[in-house]
């Protein structure tokens, strides 16, 4: 068998590309509304025929917004009336 015997494989979705990649541009709206991964994914499958898996709209999201890191905040705690 030779290597030019058969057609050449199809292209496929490489282990790096994202299915969510098409639709990067509302994905980045949605979040810039303050949609959460879920709202997303299902005015994905709503609006747009999205048929992959949640778990990919979760991937890129979190690949989007990057690790965000939360601020602290600190309690205090008096009894009441103290602070009067």
């Amino acid at each position: 068998m030779t290597p030019d015997s058969g057609p050449p494989p199809e292209p496929g979705r490489g282990p790096t590309a994202s299915a969510c990649e098409p639709y990067r541009g509302f994905i980045e709206i949605s979040l810039s509304k303050g949609r959460n991964a879920k709202a997303i994914d299902q005015d994905l499958v709503d609006d747009h025929g999205f048929r992959c898996a949640y778990q990919s709209v979760k991937r890129f999201v979190h690949r989007l917004r990057g690790h965000t890191v939360t601020e602290a905040c600190a309690v205090i705690v008096t009894p009441p009336g103290e602070e009067a």
